[in-house]
């Protein structure tokens, strides 16, 4: 039972890194070329500052820098801006805390939580939690919107929470 659960980790996993080594190498809007992928920050507390800065500047260029070249965002970040875009933020704090499923180490929730101030200086609380990754190249990412890479719709796929409620360890 144990060597079924390790098997369908790694199918998952070499199903990921099938998708990112896929995406290495893309043709960027920016740059007019065929280029290696130069998107994403060294850190995840700079992806959450250029999160909160890109709402503020209502640039969504600038939050998708932070989005995963693998990811499609832009109906996503549209309607961010949308929301909570023009707006500053003060008294900010970030927590960090691993995301589920455990395989997949790189993954971070940072919860936002602060001030927003609007532009007719109104103060509203402001409390969102955005998903950060790692990846394989060190820099992490703004997790949102649709992979452009989605594994077909006939092949199966491990449901994680599923699983765990029919097989609990």
């Amino acid at each position: 039972m144990e060597l079924m659960i390790m098997s369908k980790k790694i199918i998952i996993l070499i199903i990921i890194f099938v998708s990112l080594i896929g995406g290495l190498c893309l043709y960027t809007k920016e740059q007019g070329k065929w280029s290696w992928i130069t998107h994403g920050k060294a850190s995840k507390e700079e992806v959450v500052a250029t999160y909160l800065e890109g709402l503020t500047q209502r640039n969504a260029k600038k939050i998708s820098r932070i989005v995963h070249p693998l990811f499609k965002a832009d109906n996503e970040i549209r309607a961010k801006i949308d929301e909570l875009g023009g707006n500053e933020f003060k008294d900010i704090t970030v927590t960090y805390k691993k995301a589920y499923p455990e395989f997949l180490p790189a993954r971070v929730n940072a919860h936002i939580t602060g001030k927003m101030i609007t532009p007719k200086g109104t103060e509203l609380p402001f409390d969102e939690i955005i998903e950060t990754d790692g990846f394989v190249d060190g820099k992490f990412y703004l997790v949102i919107g649709e992979a452009r890479n989605p594994v077909p719709e006939d092949e199966a796929i491990l449901d994680i929470d599923e699983y765990m409620k029919e097989h609990p360890e």
